[in-house]
């Protein structure tokens, strides 16, 4: 009986033992077992993002640093503005965005620390905005031939912009008695002219227009005067003269009268080709009117008042410009490294 219990607590013994050892590398690989990227974690990552077919690099969490490339390495060289991501399918905590599918499904399974070029087809990157598509005549504009011009123009003495558009601008924060040459605005006169700083207050930037009695605007198709110079404007006349030909955006047109308030001319010859913001336009005739027609290019690069686009078709009668970013549907390339991972509650 003795040693029946002698063998029983040996057995006792050696199971404890087992199940110790068992429990102890248990818990060593739970110790050494890596966390990584799962569904509905909160993840920080550093990243540079590119576009596939070109290498030009659109997005990045690097700060201060001009000359980015792909090949730009994440390391602790930089300074950076991480970003936190809330894994899919849970809405984004707050603090957080929602990634493009493709970024999401290149992080799962990532460890922190770990660095990973992620190629992310336009499908599942970022969608082009429909309403940044625009179709647009070929028939830019139509004129008479017969037209009227004010024999006389104004020209609003003070201006007011805000402090950034200033710096932006002009390169230097403004000051009171900083002399200027206004920017090129069309179908203004204001490029012809300077302007004096003449208040700063509130963030906003008072510029009156410098100018005198008797000076020559040298335009087209005729010069003007500056006639009288008040508070509020400037009033500039028409130089032209009857019967005189003068040259125009289009051709040669003809003063054929000149009344108290209007300059009547008629556009006697027209240009072959001219220059337009789309690229290069003839010029159609019809009886007493013609037309501005434009020639544009798929792939030209065009910027107009409603941003920089692409020409990216052209039909007969119109054509298409692509306002969207350039990474807007299009394959794009991230390369990420992860920072921090906190994983969902389960």
């Amino acid at each position: 009986m003795a040693e029946n219990g002698n063998n029983e607590r040996k057995i006792l013994g050696i199971a404890i033992i087992v199940l110790i050892i068992i429990g102890g590398y248990i818990g060593y690989s739970m110790f050494l077992k890596e966390e990584t990227v799962g569904p509905n974690d909160i993840v920080e990552i550093n990243y540079i993002a590119w576009l596939k077919d070109d290498g030009t690099v659109f997005a990045t969490t690097i700060v201060n640093e001009k000359n980015i490339t792909s090949e730009t390495p994440l390391d602790d060289s930089h300074r950076y503005r991480s970003m936190s991501i809330t894994m899919g399918p849970s809405e984004p905590s707050k603090g957080t965005v929602r990634a493009v599918p493709g970024l999401e499904e290149g992080l799962m399974g990532m460890s922190e620390g770990e660095t990973k070029i992620i190629e992310v087809p336009a499908e599942k990157g970022y969608e082009k905005d429909p309403e940044k598509i625009a179709e647009q005549s070929r028939t830019w504009a139509t004129f008479d031939k017969l037209q009227t011009a004010s024999l006389n123009e104004k020209v609003q003495r003070t201006l007011t912009i805000n402090e950034s558009q200033y710096s932006n601008t002009y390169g230097k924060n403004a000051e009171v008695g900083d002399v200027v040459r206004l920017p090129s605005q069309a179908g203004s006169f204001l490029p012809f002219f300077t302007a004096e700083v003449t208040n700063v207050d509130q963030g906003q930037v008072t510029l009156t227009v410098q100018a005198e009695v008797g000076t020559v605007i040298e335009t087209k198709p005729w010069d003007y005067e500056v006639t009288e110079v008040t508070d509020t404007n400037i009033t500039l006349t028409s130089l032209a003269e009857v019967g005189n030909e003068y040259e125009n955006a289009y051709g040669t047109v003809e003063v054929q009268e000149i009344t108290e308030d209007e300059v009547v001319f008629y556009q006697v010859s027209f240009k072959e080709e001219i220059e337009t913001p789309y690229g290069p336009a003839e010029i159609r005739v019809e009886d007493e009117q013609f037309s501005v027609f434009l020639n544009p290019e798929v792939g030209k690069k065009v910027t107009t008042e409603q941003g920089t686009g692409t020409i990216t078709e052209v039909s007969e009668d119109t054509f298409t410009i692509d306002y969207n970013a350039p990474y807007r549907g299009a394959d794009i390339v991230f390369k990420v490294r992860v920072e921090n991972i906190i994983q969902a509650e389960e």
